[in-house]
């Protein structure tokens, strides 16, 4: 079954290679055109209504490819996103709180091909939805964590606390079960998701947890005790940031 596209990319030179090694890895694909601003795209959208959009995150005229997005309340396609950012940290954690692919340029074949092969054609959209809906409010309201069958949308207040097992995985353990689990398990550290999870009320109390304050239950200096009775320690070096933290939660700011 073909799969229309489109190309949201101001670098005519990345714009060729991009299109050539799609069309080299895989003929289900059709590039209906390349564009190079958001009212170029945004048109282009309405007019052919892709389910795969390429997005270049920085474009012509102070252009950004989020501005893309937020055009679609409801967006019907999934995105793959390209950038030469090195620093873009905010945007590509963003992406990332949505389980969404970014390809740094120069775009490698293999990596394209790996991308291609994780868009998800039933849930991609979603995904594209969630990180429309994240930029707008500001902060990550839901996030996308990843179970044997596929990839499963999570409200960002159903996290009770997050735990590190190592450097390279993190384990969420939710308040109320998600198709039936209360937890999850992340190839990605903490550190990582706690830059994701910044603005909302999940604070980092510990080298190896997250703390969702909604969750807390009481407050006992050196530690929280949850109402179903787990300790989440407080590092020595946190307690004046997790004091700070937790009185602007109480002032509900």
């Amino acid at each position: 079954m073909t799969t229309t596209a489109i190309i949201v990319e101001d670098d005519p030179m990345h714009a060729h290679t991009l299109q050539l090694l799609i069309e080299k890895l895989d003929s289900t694909i059709k590039i209906a055109g390349v564009y190079s601003t958001v009212e170029e795209s945004s048109r282009a959208i309405d007019q052919h209504q892709p389910g795969l959009v390429f997005l270049d995150i920085d474009l012509e005229r102070g252009d950004n490819g989020f501005d893309l997005l937020k055009r679609f309340p409801k967006p019907g396609f999934s995105v793959i996103f390209t950038t030469q950012h090195n620093s873009a940290d905010n945007a590509i954690l963003a992406i990332r709180a949505c389980a969404l692919d970014f390809l740094p340029k120069p775009i490698l074949e293999q990596e394209l091909a790996d991308a291609l092969a994780r868009v998800d054609k039933n849930k991609g959209p979603e995904q594209t939805g969630s990180l429309r809906n994240n930029l707008e409010a500001g902060k990550p309201g839901y996030i996308w964590l990843s179970d044997l069958k596929g990839k499963t949308l999570i409200d960002v207040s159903n996290i009770r606390y997050c735990e590190s097992s190592n450097s390279s995985y993190t384990h969420f353990f939710l308040d109320e079960p998600v198709n039936g689990l209360s937890q999850y398990t992340e190839s990605k550290g903490i550190g990582i998701w706690e830059k994701i999870l910044s603005g909302t009320h999940i604070i980092r109390t510990h080298n190896k947890f997250l703390l969702n304050l909604k969750h807390m239950g009481k407050y006992c200096q050196d530690h929280f005790l949850l109402r179903n009775g787990t300790k989440i320690p407080i590092a020595r070096g946190r307690k004046q940031e997790v004091k700070d933290a937790l009185d602007r939660f109480r002032k509900g700011l």
